[in-house]
């Protein structure tokens, strides 16, 4: 989860202003593991989920999106850090503009720090007695309990 610092961020890196859920703001505890799933998929997520999720630093002024023109691979790079988005999917998933992804030199990508791929959003640690870990997106929720 980073924070979009002001709508030039915002609009530099994403398709439209489409692309945003509105959370809820429900009473009361959070549900039990058995009714978790079904809580997850009716509606909006919940913000208290999401404010568990693991915290990165703010989008800078200068986020943008790039790739060699010859490779498929597209990376979000921020400052001197690249970090490349897995896969169409997750360019979609995460609503990124398919129409702004700047082309450049294999070498100006090879010289910038790799960090951790974007890829399907990170699961998030509930307390319980057995532990359990939900992953929720703009589309998706999937619900994993280990056993």
């Amino acid at each position: 989860m980073r924070w979009v610092t002001n709508p030039a961020v915002y609009n530099a890196l994403f398709r439209d202003w489409n692309g945003i859920t509105a959370l809820r703001n429900p009473a009361g505890p959070l549900p039990s593991e058995s009714a978790l799933a079904s809580y997850l998929q009716s509606g909006p997520p919940d913000y208290r989920l999401f404010m568990l999720s693991p915290m990165g630093p703010a989008l800078p002024e200068d986020a943008v999106l790039m790739k060699d023109p010859p490779a498929p691979a597209v990376y979000l790079v921020d400052g001197n850090m690249k970090r490349h988005i897995a896969s169409p999917d997750i360019m979609d998933q995460y609503y990124f503009n398919w129409n702004v992804i700047q082309a450049v030199p294999a070498a100006t990508l090879a010289a910038l720090t790799a960090g951790a791929a974007v890829d399907a959003t990170p699961n998030v640690e509930l307390g319980s007695s057995s532990p359990m870990y939900v992953a929720v997106s703009l589309d998706r929720v999937t619900y994993l309990s280990e056993t």
